[in-house]
């Protein structure tokens, strides 16, 4: 079995009964695994058996649903109602003149006080205005006819009576004006040419409304080159981006976007990398170093050999990932699809009740027709059908705006209401690789020792090589020969034919040095030349800087959170305590994490497990909700919900957080929907006409066009969502730990606050966040911190520090 995912452009819907009539015909048709049909973007998203049908048998189906489709290439953002609006509108000046000069004061030729004359020149005027918008009595009717009426169907209707009725009125003038009963000789052809002039302003409106919705994902989309340069033999051919095929070499210069995804051959550049991670800083990009596409060449010259091209690379997954999500339905949103395929049969019969019941009571056909066709127009489900599909659009888009990819709308709904949390401890609460914590020099100059490290580690590929050079990139290189690697001890060479060793315990035991034994927690390695102990690095894989912070959040939200392990207890629950979790689980094997998350489900709660998407696959897979911290890999796409790109914990916490927020609109989004229809249906119907209050046509036209429009307007306030920022509650990150905040002077820009950031961080065991706003620094630290370095190391960089405390 081969299953497709295929999108579907279609065109004709315009309520939530459309959609729902798709929706239907699509999960109906054998071979279609899967079909959601969004009506904020007029789209559908199909999964189907290539072997039982093709795209050409989707799109019939569709069509005889009474709609059309086409697969869809792009996002189509225009708004074919601009010419019909703009059309009605001034149709629509004349047409409320004649109907309603003479009221309002208006200077009135006398001519026009012939009611002949004037009735016959609003059907005129009214005509025109059906003529511009006569799709909705095409789709109306036909949908009608098919005995599945729509809200094209009730705008028909409902003008088309006002219509003919005004028609009929106008016959009887010209045949015997005596046969026109004083009572009768009123006409709604204003009505019906505002009905349907509102109706397509509400409609375009609203179609402004979601084309706001769709921005994240065309700018997404913009950010992709659409040329190239190609290396072929010695010539630089300039192509388009679809024609690059694997193993092409491509040509990126200063300033250019890399166009695939791919591995550097040739030459040298800094890697704006913002578009994938968020991170301002540049990234250096060597040969053997792989660069994703869309990412910008802001300084070198280096050719790449490409690996994932067109649809499979890294960015072009992201975008699919959130287009398909903004898609999705929720859950929650089956509620308007079983209203929908029932309300508008309902309100047809309910409008036909209305016009009896006021015929009896008041025998007054003008009167009893403005009833009825008040209660067809008011109740139209645009409301309905935009309550939960645009509040899940904005959640999704600006949750990829975070760097977050949610990967559908059940995901979302799912993640308000996690109430237990499951955090993996490496790589999730922890930087996941070693860092330098301490630095302990022995009858040396710290600068001299740190001189014979980085000398001899710079000649190895080792992890905790990697971890020292990172941190002491910067120190004085000294000539090496005789280079060995000796497997699980450690390093040596010689300098002026002394030797210079690095390693563990065993391998100073080995070598009979006399050496200090470190007593702290984490990795030692110890140094000694000429047979001498000279000091040792303590490695430790340390917390992130927002952790402790992103758990306080946790526990804010009333969500109770336990880290899981394979450490020994000892380690784990260092780590635990620091951070603030009370409840840790150690010496847990990868199996044994889906058991636990199994555990917890059974005890009735909703889990999410966080972790980094490689090595807890299983426990992601079992979980409620699964959230990989990474960097978007094809890993961790497949086997989490969520996928934290930028690798900070804080940002899952941001995704409950904006995932509560969406379902609380959309609570309320169907809330109004609903509220609307049961207030207003039993208004427009008449049933407080004894006091006064009357909904006529044209004012039920409207206050449908506010319901829609208020619909899309509250779900766009999720786009004011923000982040959480750790630096407003720092003082309750850095308890237990030393601390210092420095105000710094001279930082500009993002380039300036992320340069202060990289070097503080390169000091051995501080953590530093930047805050640009308040030109503060944020610094922690297991031990003293050294005051005088830190001034020294700004100073360097290029800033005064104003103040130290």
């Amino acid at each position: 079995v081969i299953i497709l995912k295929q999108k579907f452009n279609i065109t004709g819907m315009s309520c939530s009964a459309c959609s729902q009539r798709v929706n239907n015909a699509l999960n109906k048709t054998n071979g279609i695994r899967k079909a959601d049909v969004n009506l904020l973007q007029n789209c559908a998203l199909v999964d189907y058996d290539e072997n039982v049908l093709t795209s050409i048998d989707i799109i019939k189906v569709v069509r005889l649903a009474g709609y059309d489709a086409s697969i869809s290439s792009e996002i189509n953002k225009s708004n074919p109602l601009k010419k019909r609006l703009i059309v009605s509108l001034i149709l629509l000046v004349p047409l409320m003149y004649l109907s309603m000069g003479m009221m309002l004061g208006l200077p009135y030729p006398n001519f026009l006080m012939d009611k002949k004359i004037n009735y016959l020149l609003q059907m005129i005027v009214t005509i025109c205005i059906m003529v511009a918008n006569y799709q909705y009595f095409v789709k109306g009717f036909k949908n009608l006819f098919k005995a599945s009426p729509n809200m094209d169907s009730l705008i028909a209707v409902s003008s088309s009576a006002a219509f003919i009725y005004g028609v009929y009125i106008l016959i009887l003038y010209f045949v015997n004006e005596s046969m026109v009963n004083s009572g009768f000789d009123v006409v709604y052809f204003e009505s019906a040419g505002m009905v349907l002039s509102l109706v397509t302003i509400g409609k375009f409106l609203e179609g402004r409304s979601k084309v706001k919705t769709t921005d994240a994902i065309s700018k997404l989309i913009a950010l992709t080159p659409d040329n190239a340069t190609l290396l072929v033999g010695e010539e630089e051919v300039l192509v388009k981006v679809s024609d690059i095929k694997e193993n092409d070499i491509v040509i990126v210069k200063d300033g250019e976007t890399i166009p695939v995804d791919g591995v550097v051959t040739f030459g040298h550049a800094s890697v704006d990398q913002a578009v994938i991670t968020g991170e301002s800083l540049y990234v250096d990009k060597t040969i053997g170093d792989e660069v994703l596409k869309s990412t910008v060449n802001r300084g070198g010259y280096i050719r790449i050999k490409a690996l994932r091209v067109g649809d499979d690379t890294t960015y072009d997954k992201i975008i699919r990932l959130v287009d398909e999500a903004s898609i999705s339905k929720a859950p929650i949103s089956r509620i308007a699809d079983k209203v929908s395929n029932i309300f508008v049969p309902f309100v047809m019969v309910a409008s036909l009740i209305t016009f009896i019941i006021w015929m009896i009571i008041e025998g007054d056909l003008s009167y009893s027709l403005s009833f009825a066709i008040a209660v067809l127009v008011v109740s139209c489900p645009c409301a309905l059908g935009l309550a939960t599909p645009t509040a899940i659009m904005v959640s999704t888009l600006k949750s990829a705006e975070n760097h977050n990819l949610i990967k559908n709308a059940e995901v979302l709904e799912t993640a308000s209401s996690v109430n237990y949390v499951l955090l993996d401890k490496t790589g999730t609460i922890t930087e996941g690789e070693p860092r330098i914590t301490k630095v302990f020099e022995n009858n040396l100059l710290r600068e001299d020792f740190l001189a014979y490290v980085c000398s001899l580690e710079a000649l190895s590929d080792h992890p905790i090589s990697k971890a020292i050079l990172k941190t002491f990139k910067n120190y004085k290189r000294i000539y090496i020969d005789g280079f060995q690697n000796v497997p699980g001890r450690g390093l040596l060479g010689y300098v002026d034919s002394k030797m210079l060793i690095g390693g563990n315990a065993l391998f100073m035991s080995e070598n009979n040095i006399d050496f200090v034994e470190c007593e702290e927690d984490g990795t030692a390695i110890y140094f000694a030349f000429d047979g001498q102990y000279i000091g040792c690095v303590l490695l430790n894989d340390v917390l992130k800087v927002t952790s402790a912070y992103a758990i306080l959040m946790l526990n804010k939200l009333n969500i109770k959170v336990a880290m899981i392990s394979g450490d020994n207890e000892k380690t784990a629950r260092k780590i635990a305590d620091e951070v603030g979790i009370s409840e840790v689980y150690a010496n847990v094997l990868p199996s044994e994490k889906d058991e636990l998350v199994l555990e917890k489900q059974k005890e009735g709660n909703i889990v999410a497990f966080i972790g980094d998407g490689i090595n807890d696959a299983v426990a992601l897979s079992r979980s409620n909700v699964a959230v990989a911290i990474g960097c978007g890999t094809d890993v961790a796409i497949d086997c989490a919900d969520v996928v934290l790109v930028k690798n900070e914990l804080l940002d899952a916490v941001d995704t409950i957080r904006l995932s509560k927020k969406t379902m609380r609109i959309i609570r309320q989004n169907l809330f109004w929907a609903f509220f609307y229809n049961v207030i207003l249906i039993p208004v427009a119907a008449g049933a407080l006409s004894k006091f006064g209050l009357i909904l006529k046509p044209s004012y039920a036209a409207l206050a449908m066009c506010i319901s829609s429009i208020t619909v899309v307007l509250n779900a766009l306030r999720i786009n004011k969502f923000k982040k959480s920022e750790f630096l407003e509650k720092g003082e309750e990150i850095m308890e237990n730990k030393y601390s210092a905040v420095v105000t710094i002077e001279g930082m500009m820009c993002g380039h300036c606050k992320a340069r202060v950031e990289k070097v503080l961080n390169e000091l051995p065991g501080l953590t530093a966040k930047v805050d640009l706003d308040s030109k503060k620094a944020f610094i922690e630290s297991e031990q003293q911190i050294d005051e005088c370095l830190v001034k020294k190391t700004i100073t360097d960089a290029g800033y005064d520090v104003i103040k130290y405390e």
